[in-house]
């Protein structure tokens, strides 16, 4: 009898030792996969060979209205020499089309390169018209041609200084393109338009964040929320933040508001389920992951979080049972 209870005591330890050594794995991976999200947003070098991670990804800049463009299209002279897309060479421009009309047409379509292409010969024939650079520089963004995207709608800055949506897609451009201190001075640069443009102070978070300056990015996101509480991409951000500074109960509450606000943005379950993880509830951790895999299933990093966490959770449920008995 004696041998029989001494081998269940040494099966319980053995399967306690194993779920505490899965478990510490666990936390140590996840532990790693904080640091490693914002170091390698701080350097785009480390970007590359990071681990997976959350990121915080912004929402699309609007489209503006195209009978509102249209309105103010100035019927000048056109290029005598149609435009030819190089790596499509079977489309080409007509130069005795209404530029901007097509560009907008196919910009709305998502026809992002032939978009660029119009626009471009439209800034050709008409270099001055700061609005022909801003939208150039949204379809360029658009298409992922980030320095293109940049130079253009640094230009459209400069022809026309007091465009407060030019310097808050400036910082977006520049903040994913990893040239944070750019994406910071045109986040500034918009808040010297309007100190109390809530997006302007989000993208100064955003930036201030990608720098590794917590404390001061923590500062530009609160006062965001200040002016619009209702906003899930701020809050969601916060999040984040706070799980950087060790403060995982707090980040709880901003990614909560964060999925309410936003319930159909998987990235945000995924970060709600890590800083449930972080704050030792692994059970609510797992659900969570669940629901991000529910609305999509192709996500890579909601999908790796849970196949990581599910098993551990086993093994815990297995000592509760073993240990009750």
């Amino acid at each position: 009898m004696s041998s029989t209870r001494n081998d269940r005591q040494d099966s319980k330890l053995q399967v306690w030792v194993a779920g505490s050594v899965v478990a510490a794995a666990a936390a140590i991976a996840l532990l790693a996969g904080i640091a490693t999200q914002h170091d390698a947003e701080e350097v785009r070098e480390a970007r590359a060979s990071a681990p997976a991670r959350p990121v915080f990804q912004p929402a699309p800049p609007p489209v503006e209205p195209v009978d509102a463009v249209l309105a103010s299209y100035e019927s000048l002279s056109s290029p005598t020499e149609p435009a030819t897309l190089p790596e499509e060479p079977g489309f080409r421009i007509d130069p005795t089309e209404n530029l901007m009309q097509r560009a907008l047409e196919t910009y709305q379509a998502r026809e992002l390169d032939r978009s660029a292409a119009y626009l471009e010969a439209e800034i050709e024939a008409r270099p001055q018209r700061a609005w022909s650079h801003y939208l150039l520089g949204l379809a360029l963004w658009k298409a992922d041609r980030l320095d293109e995207a940049a130079v253009a709608m640094e230009q459209a800055a400069v022809l026309d200084p007091a465009s407060l949506k030019t310097r808050i897609n400036l910082s977006r451009i520049r903040n994913d393109q990893g040239d944070f201190e750019g994406a910071l001075e045109a986040a500034r640069s918009a808040l010297e338009l309007d100190a109390q443009a809530a997006l302007a102070h989000f993208l100064e978070g955003r930036s201030l964040l990608n720098l590794g300056r917590v404390e001061d990015a923590l500062s530009s996101l609160t006062a965001s929320l200040e002016i619009e509480p209702e906003n899930g991409n701020v809050q969601n951000l916060l999040g984040l933040a706070l799980m950087r500074q060790g403060h995982s109960d707090q980040a709880v509450a901003s990614l909560e508001r964060a999925s309410e606000l936003e319930p159909e943005l998987v990235y945000v379950w995924n970060n709600l389920g890590m800083a449930l993880e972080l704050s030792g509830r692994t059970a609510d951790a797992v659900t969570t992951y669940r629901r991000g895999v529910e609305l999509d299933p192709a996500h890579t990093r909601v999908v790796a979080n849970l196949a990581r966490l599910e098993p551990t959770l086993a093994v815990v449920d297995i000592l509760i049972a073993d240990g009750s008995r």
